[in-house]
């Protein structure tokens, strides 16, 4: 083990140049794989810049998405009041009933138009012999 001691003592500056290269490679490879402070630094400020504009699109996004659902709810009650007018609707047989309905109602008037028109004659006679009356009355 003396002659190990003695031949480091004797090298010192060799070995010392050696762990100088090594301690000088190992720095070189860390400062290839990690970051400066610097380097550090300014990466996050650009990740906060990031998110910072990350989170005005979301902001963005979140009110593009309130007006599409605030505009879905509104088509919705749309929707449930054109739904609501039709259920009130007539159906095709209720249609065609009531088309029969009122054909016949067509029939009946029809039917009572001569009647009407003798009642309506009926009245003129009796104004012309209300007003004969009175004028013959006024003559006397």
């Amino acid at each position: 083990m003396d002659a190990i001691i003695v031949h480091i003592t004797e090298n010192k500056f060799v070995y010392s140049m050696l762990l100088v290269v090594l301690g000088a490679a190992a720095l070189w490879s860390l400062s290839r794989y990690f970051a400066t402070k610097k380097e550090l630094i300014e990466h996050k400020e650009l990740l906060e810049q990031h998110w910072e504009a990350n989170n005005i699109k979301m902001e963005n996004h979140r009110i593009e998405f309130t007006a599409h659902k605030q505009s879905h709810f509104a088509l919705r009650d749309m929707v449930v009041d054109i739904n609501s007018n039709l259920k009130h609707l007539p159906n095709a047989t209720q249609t065609a009933l009531m088309r029969e309905e009122m054909a016949l109602l067509r029939g009946r008037l029809e039917g009572m138009e001569p009647l009407f028109k003798n009642v309506l004659n009926n009245q003129n006679m009796l104004f012309e012999n209300e007003l004969r009356g009175a004028q013959s009355g006024d003559k006397k």
